[in-house]
């Protein structure tokens, strides 16, 4: 309930300091890369057990590919602290 009230007033102040997303969302950062990941291991090996050529290793690239490096950066820095 912390980062919605957060999230809230972010969007009513429409400014926001430099480290504030960081200090206010490592939870939500850090539950979304754990999630994209574990989904997309899981989408591989389904695939592999299907008989594609996709190997589950190749998953962290995937979400790269879909976040962007910068980004996985950034949600992996909101999710470590730092």
């Amino acid at each position: 309930m912390e980062e919605k009230e957060a999230l809230v007033r972010l969007w009513a102040d429409g400014e926001v300091s430099e480290g504030l997303v960081e200090s206010l969302f490592l939870n939500s950062a850090g539950s979304v890369l754990d999630m994209a990941y574990s989904e997309a291991r899981a989408a591989f090996t389904g695939l592999a057990d299907l008989g594609y050529w996709f190997d589950p290793s190749l998953a962290e690239q995937v979400v790269h590919a879909i976040v962007g490096l910068d980004g996985v950066l950034r949600m992996e820095s909101l999710a470590i602290g730092g």
